[in-house]
């Protein structure tokens, strides 16, 4: 109640965070589920409740990426035979993310910057040698082109339209 609507759920998220690896150090799989759905909880408050902002979209995407990796580093401390928990934490970075920069970046921009998080997801599935972020870039792709096709294609000029359609088919 201290903060206003946007800035309390940057607090809540982290908070999140914090209470993940609490459990983690405590060595409390019940915590660490249970703080999943907390997490998820707040999320959808904030959808619902506040408005859009850049901070809380970001801040609860490092909160998601790096509970995953917190997660998939402590698996065998924590005794956890799932990757499920995991899971639900990428997806959530999966679809903050291309939000958060759908509300921030201007129209023209958004499948370009879709197509340059699919890059870096891409990147980042190589460099840690993990599938899932592979999977997150093939989605956020996926994302990116129908967003092209759906929206970018229907403003544009017949002559940007067909570089446009060549570029998406490279």
């Amino acid at each position: 109640d201290y903060f206003p609507a946007p800035a309390r759920y940057v607090w809540l998220g982290w908070q999140s965070l914090l209470v993940a690896v609490t459990a983690i150090w405590f060595c409390s799989k019940i915590v660490v589920v249970t703080n999943v759905f907390i997490y998820l909880g707040i999320c959808v408050a904030y959808f619902v409740e506040a408005p859009a902002s850049v901070v809380v979209n970001l801040s609860y995407s490092l909160v998601a990426l790096v509970s995953a990796q917190l997660l998939q580093g402590q698996r065998q401390r924590l005794e956890l035979r799932t990757e499920r928990l995991r899971v639900i934490y990428l997806v959530a970075a999966g679809i903050l993310i291309p939000y958060g920069l759908a509300v921030t970046v201007p129209a023209t921009w958004v499948s370009l910057s879709w197509a340059g998080t699919a890059v870096i997801y891409w990147l980042a599935g190589l460099g840690l040698r993990d599938r899932s972020y592979r999977w997150l870039a093939i989605a956020t792709l996926l994302a990116a082109v129908t967003h092209a096709f759906a929206a970018d294609v229907a403003r544009l000029e017949p002559g940007y339209r067909i570089v446009s359609f060549i570029a998406l088919g490279v």
